[in-house]
């Protein structure tokens, strides 16, 4: 555990440095891995839907760490909100999440089960195939960061 705390303090550190001099207000989580440890600490489950507000603290995640290092991968699955196919690397990812918590000084970040698969469908369904094509485009030519495609900030619906 050590060792591996370690490799990941020192893989994140500059990204880290960044993100507290930059200071963000809001963190959110969108991995899968993120979405189960966000459910063993305590988040409501899938089935109340994806408005329900889910948030995962540090201090949780701590927690979840020394309970997921003293099982077995078999047995994690039998913990709430980790999958059979996900409970060999859900001690990974908590101590990957963790770290970066630490690191970058996040006391809480908002579990969203949207990520970037998602964002793609909906950019296809907005604008059709043709962005995709764009993006194809530069990076055939090796010129994305001359032409970068533009990013959408989604409008808050409140």
């Amino acid at each position: 555990m050590r060792a591996l705390r370690r490799r990941v303090r020192h893989q994140l550190r500059d990204v880290a440095a960044r993100i507290r001099w930059e200071g963000p207000r809001t963190a959110v989580a969108t991995s899968r891995t993120f979405q189960q440890l966000g459910r063993l600490c305590g988040s409501a489950p899938g089935r109340y839907g994806p408005f329900v507000e889910r948030e995962l603290s540090c201090a949780d995640l701590r927690g979840a760490i020394g309970r997921l290092a003293a099982l077995p991968a078999a047995e994690r699955a039998r913990l709430p909100g980790i999958s059979a196919p996900r409970a060999a690397q859900s001690l990974a990812g908590a101590v990957v999440g963790h770290t970066v918590m630490k690191l970058t000084g996040l006391r809480t970040v908002t579990i969203c089960s949207w990520a970037l698969r998602e964002g793609v469908l909906l950019r296809h369904l907005e604008d059709g195939p043709s962005w995709w094509a764009e993006i194809a485009r530069l990076s055939e030519k090796e010129t994305a960061a001359a032409e970068p495609v533009p990013l959408r900030i989604a409008a808050s619906l409140g």
